[in-house]
């Protein structure tokens, strides 16, 4: 919680609006930020306001004079406080959250969400760092053409031997495993860039992909550079062990259990860091290991950190993306509650 309050403080000012003058010069440098991926979100300031200490991009929120960002421009009795925040370049918090406000609440009462944090986020980049050291090393390309290729004909001739392998793999997955979670089409989008290699892939699909990625490992060692392709070779025995115990776990795991359960993902993030570099680790390698912290509590983490109604986020997102901000609240509960019917 230090580190929270602290990031808090650095980023969250207020700023007190002496008069109706200044309010409107404000209210004309500020503009509606609605990119969705580059974008900061909400009200930003076009360029720095000297007056007030504000720089380019802070961003108005809500506080306790101003709940809605919305009605700051109908604001009419001054002097009044308003707060920005400000976007740092190693920013891990978007903005202040009401929660922390709350006497006793602290970060010990948040859910991890297991999904998001292993599938969605630790497998998904150690996918990604394989196939890319992989197709980098020309393991699939043969020597007599790698010379006359140029690098991007190289990647895509690779990729192709990639997924012949996978599909190879898949359908002697299908005989073994039922309700196997297959990617249709692998493409050079998918697997990110080569400063950020991340596979995207839904989560099912990423989970199913290690045992085909421990063949790979351990098939195409000899073309990856060492200790990098060995360090990676134990990293991904190491979670595919993780992954058998979290699947035939019942939900109270016994000592023994919880113990193996975490010195395996321990190992994993210590094997994954020596070979990839501590760049590449995210926020969700830490949240994985407090998730697996809770076990004791908690029990099995595929029993209780995911929700079941996991696919209404997308359907949610997806309204929201479809209302105007004028009647955003009404608009989303409304269509929401239509799609119950449909």
């Amino acid at each position: 919680m230090a580190l929270i309050w602290a990031e808090i403080v650095a980023c969250e000012i207020r700023v007190c609006i002496e008069n109706a003058d200044l309010h409107m010069r404000l209210r004309g440098a500020l503009h509606w930020d609605v990119r969705t991926k580059s974008g900061l979100g909400g009200r930003i300031l076009r360029q720095a306001f000297p007056a007030l200490g504000l720089r380019k991009n802070d961003r108005l929120e809500p506080g306790p004079t101003l709940l809605d960002t919305w009605l700051f421009d109908a604001l009419s009795v001054f002097p009044i406080t308003v707060t920005f925040w400000r976007v740092r370049d190693r920013n891990r918090l978007n903005r202040n959250s009401p929660l922390w406000t709350i006497p006793g609440f602290g970060i010990e009462y948040l859910a991890i969400d297991f999904l998001h944090c292993l599938d969605l986020g630790v497998l998904q980049k150690f996918v990604g760092v394989v196939f890319w050291l992989l197709l980098l090393s020309d393991a699939f390309v043969s020597p007599s053409l790698a010379p006359i290729l140029s690098e991007d004909s190289r990647l895509q001739l690779g990729l192709l031997y990639i997924k012949s392998l996978l599909y190879r793999f898949y359908a002697r997955a299908r005989i073994d495993t039922p309700g196997f979670s297959e990617i249709w089409n692998l493409t050079m989008h998918m697997l990110g860039s080569k400063a950020d290699p991340t596979l995207g892939a839904k989560a099912a699909e990423t989970r199913h992909l290690m045992d085909f990625v421990a063949e790979l490992l351990r098939d195409y060692q000899e073309y990856m550079p060492q200790p990098d392709g060995e360090l990676l070779k134990q990293a991904c025995s190491e979670m595919v062990e993780f992954i058998r115990i979290m699947n035939t776990s019942p939900r109270n795991m016994d000592i023994p259990t919880r113990t193996r359960f975490m010195n395996c993902y321990l190992r994993f993030v210590t094997l994954f860091e020596r070979a990839a570099g501590d760049l590449q680790l995210q926020p969700k390698h830490h949240l994985t290991y407090h998730a697996c912290q809770r076990t004791r509590v908690l029990g099995n983490p595929k029993f209780s950190t995911t929700h079941l109604d996991e696919h209404t986020n997308g359907v949610c997102a997806r309204i929201a993306r479809s209302t105007h901000r004028m009647t955003f609240a009404k608009s989303v509960f409304k269509k929401l509650n239509l799609s119950r019917t449909l």
